[in-house]
């Protein structure tokens, strides 16, 4: 949400997956742009579930997430139907 604790949160975790992640051509200078995407894309939801989205990203994949990456698994899509379900 939007306290400035859980954005001090979310901007620590940022840094934290930064360091620890792949980083494919990405410089130190543009975090703050990505934090800042993140805290846009993410603000509806509380932090703990943020931080749980992250560490399940981090242990399947090694580069760094996108904030996309993150809301997808926090509030995925709904499935299509298949052609089954018109028959």
């Amino acid at each position: 949400k939007d306290s400035p604790q859980a954005q001090d949160d979310l901007t620590r975790l940022l840094y934290q997956t930064y360091a620890s992640q792949k980083a494919f051509g990405d410089k130190a200078e543009m975090m703050g742009y990505r934090d800042g995407m993140f805290q846009m894309i993410l603000a509806e939801f509380p932090f703990w579930r943020i931080r749980d989205a992250f560490i399940q990203h981090v242990r399947r994949k090694a580069d760094l997430p996108t904030p996309s990456d993150i809301y997808n698994q926090l509030d995925p899509a709904p499935e299509p139907l298949s052609a089954a379900y018109y028959i």
